[in-house]
């Protein structure tokens, strides 16, 4: 039987291309901003952050059942997204931080909630960092790096995140996708074969992205243990890139409220969009409400 609401995930992505979500690009020269936006709700605005090989797309079914009610924002990252050129001299999480805070500036963004998945997660605690007073609240989706702190584990995970890219056929690459889901989604073979092609023809940039991120990540760990914004940090138990050993440390963090879903992996906003849409809504609505 399958745990997740598919019927809900695929209203949710219906509804997202039918509805009001826009896609824009900003072009300032040497820098481009590539995002979606809806939303005029009086409840504040929301910025989606992806992760390490996402996409600003992957977030137009949370952006849709949001945006009702807030301004909901998402953007391409660059070195995250394969549509960045690589041009970058480095990918380091601050000056990430620093894209998005411009990026903020010129949509007029004063103050947001941030929700970031995988290395996205990452990016959102760093920016709260550099940038306190503009970050309402933190949702941080399977944050990955935790195992930094222990020397004993690190070498392994840091191999683990590099062979994120080795993969040369489409089975392989089905295999690395499958690998991060508890159960698998289904997707139409033509989108796994274009986003393959992309990614390879990608691959040199894409991994020196990784080494930038790599020694740049702890940093962002120490900020999530110390961090006294309010945060809701969403895992699934069977996520291959956080050991249920680390859990511990999510349930020690200052002002935190710690969710794991059961029989679910690294997105749990595509394994389980229903449950994750009521742990996002509940969790900022309680920290408005205070």
């Amino acid at each position: 039987m399958l745990k997740r609401d598919n019927l809900y995930l695929f209203r949710q992505k219906i509804t997202s291309y039918l509805g009001d979500i826009e896609s824009h690009v900003i072009d300032d020269g040497s820098v481009k901003y590539r995002y979606l936006e809806s939303g005029k709700g009086n409840e504040g605005c929301i910025v989606f952050l992806h992760g390490l090989l996402g996409t600003k797309s992957q977030w137009r079914g949370l952006m849709e059942e949001f945006s009702q009610t807030h301004r909901v924002i998402s953007l391409d990252i660059p070195g995250l997204s394969s549509a960045d050129n690589g041009a970058w001299a480095s990918y380091e999480f601050h000056n990430l931080a620093n894209y998005l805070n411009n990026f903020l500036h010129r949509l007029g963004v004063d103050n947001c909630s941030i929700v970031g998945h995988c290395v996205g997660a990452n990016l959102a605690q760093q920016f709260q960092s550099q940038f306190a007073s503009r970050v309402d609240e933190l949702v941080l989706v399977s944050p990955v790096g935790m195992d930094l702190l222990d020397s004993n584990v690190l070498m392994p995970k840091v191999s683990q995140f590099r062979n994120t890219l080795n993969f040369d056929s489409f089975d392989e690459f089905n295999t690395l996708v499958n690998n991060l889901f508890f159960q698998p989604v289904k997707v139409a073979k033509i989108l796994l074969e274009l986003r393959m092609k992309e990614l390879i023809r990608n691959k040199g940039s894409i991994s020196g992205v990784i080494k930038d991120l790599e020694k740049s990540l702890l940093p962002t760990i120490n900020a999530l243990q110390i961090s006294e914004c309010h945060k809701l940090i969403i895992c699934g138990d069977s996520d291959i890139y956080i050991d249920k050993d680390e859990f511990s440390f999510f349930e020690n963090c200052i002002n935190t409220e710690f969710k794991v879903l059961q029989q679910c992996g690294h997105v749990p906003f595509l394994e389980f969009p229903k449950k994750t849409d009521q742990l996002v809504r509940h969790f900022l609505i309680k920290q408005h409400a205070n």
